[in-house]
């Protein structure tokens, strides 16, 4: 017979304890726990200390392995950090699937209704409509030109000798690449329309064109 704290709690039970003690539990736990190896699955005994066993892999692996856990008992996860990160790419594949089935069985179900607020979208806003026609077509367009490499960049900032395109103030570590002429009018990644610039003035600028937020800066 054994006091109730040598027991694990359990709210299944009657007692609100396991019928086993913790030095039990904790030996068939460990019994349970292995490693993969090329002949089959092998039994450990308890992982010594500074080391855990991982519980997808069942590789032993040293604690640097592991994320932290505030929760776990050992202040670590029980899967090692490959598994883990396998794992939640592979939820987040799933999940990104999953919503494109949704959004294609909608659009496939809806089609009449799809098509009709559309046509009601573009005879309430003609303008606002071709704009973001020409932005889509502008997009497509920079995404089939040959992207800016690290090479024009490191020749741009020299070329502005390591200052602002629109403020001529110091560039520091962090700046922004921005283009001149917008995408969404036309703008693409040619030398001479991609340039450097502080994040304050690549987000005050935004859409408009270069003459314009500078006279704006005036």
């Amino acid at each position: 017979m054994k006091p109730l704290d040598q027991f694990h709690r359990n709210r299944a039970s009657r007692d609100g304890h396991s019928n086993a003690c913790k030095p039990c539990a904790i030996a068939k736990a460990q019994r349970h726990k292995g490693i993969r190896h090329h002949l089959g699955r092998k039994r450990f005994p308890v992982a010594p200390k500074g080391w855990q066993f991982c519980a997808s892999c069942h590789y032993l692996l040293p604690l640097e392995e592991f994320h932290r856990d505030r929760q776990a008992k050992n202040g670590h996860s029980s899967s090692c950090k490959e598994c883990a990160i396998t794992r939640a790419r592979r939820s987040y594949r799933e999940r990104a699937q999953a919503a494109k089935d949704v959004q294609k069985l909608y659009y496939e179900s809806n089609k009449p209704a799809i098509a009709e607020q559309q046509a009601s979208y573009v005879a309430r806003f003609p303008q606002k409509y071709s704009l973001i026609k020409r932005s889509y077509r502008a997009r497509a367009r920079v995404a089939i030109d040959v992207p800016f490499a690290k090479e024009d960049i490191k020749r741009q900032y020299k070329l502005q000798r390591g200052r602002c395109y629109y403020y001529t103030r110091p560039l520091r570590k962090v700046f922004e690449l921005d283009h001149v002429i917008p995408v969404s009018k036309g703008g693409g990644n040619e030398s001479g329309n991609v340039v450097c610039a502080c994040p304050e003035c690549n987000k005050r600028k935004y859409t408009s064109d270069a003459e314009e937020f500078m006279k704006s800066l005036r």
